[in-house]
């Protein structure tokens, strides 16, 4: 029988738009993961070692929710839940997600029900990094409740204390000291101590109960 042109250019062609999809894929700086209708993770791009340190062999086959904060799950949940029953609509998300440090990050991305797609069967994640930008919208929306705060403490004691609980919630510090500067005497008065002690916040206490500003 005689070549069918047609069927070998299809076939080239489709041979080129595989190798475009995964350079696509290989050097995008989102991440690209793809889920099964019950949330484990068939595929993740390799990006994904780049926004979490996970390699893409140690994610597939995982339950996707493993890997989500505890206070972001239920969210998750039902968003792939609202993926499956929509498909083809990007559902928005967004998550803390455990990195392979250990730490988290608050990823933003869609999921998108392409399980009816021949060829693709999943539904596909998009994803980005944003802790950098949560974290500095978090610092900015503390040191202008703290401004607010302090114009109204009554003493050095109380503004200690303010100061100490910003910084807690931003830094998470395990201990801290105020000392208050006097210019007058070039002397530093301890205002109040904040420790940990087996993984147990103490305080914060006032050093110095006697004196104010």
């Amino acid at each position: 029988s005689q070549p069918d042109p047609e069927a070998a250019w299809l076939r080239l062609a489709g041979r080129a738009s595989e190798a475009c999809f995964r350079a696509l894929i290989e050097h995008a700086h989102d991440g690209i993961v793809l889920f099964d209708a019950d949330g484990t993770i068939l595929y993740a791009s390799p990006s994904t070692t780049k926004l979490l340190g996970w390699r893409p062999e140690e994610l597939q086959q995982r339950q996707a929710l493993e890997f989500v904060r505890a206070d972001s799950q239920d969210a998750v949940r039902e968003q792939l839940a609202e993926a499956v029953r929509r498909p083809g609509v990007a559902i928005s998300s967004q998550a803390h997600v455990r990195h392979r440090d250990g730490s988290w990050r608050f990823l933003e991305g869609t999921f998108t029900n392409l399980l009816p797609e021949p060829g693709i069967g999943a539904i596909v994640n998009n994803f980005r990094d944003l802790t950098g930008r949560k974290r500095a919208e978090q610092r900015q929306a503390a040191f202008a409740a703290l401004g607010r705060r302090l114009n109204v403490a009554s003493d050095a004691t109380e503004a200690a204390r303010i100061i100490v609980g910003v910084a807690d919630e931003l830094f998470g510090w395990d201990s801290c000291k105020v000392d208050l500067y006097d210019a007058q005497t070039d002397q530093c008065r301890s205002i109040l101590t904040m420790d940990g002690v087996r993984g147990q916040r103490q305080g914060p206490e006032r050093d110095d109960v006697q004196r104010g500003w």
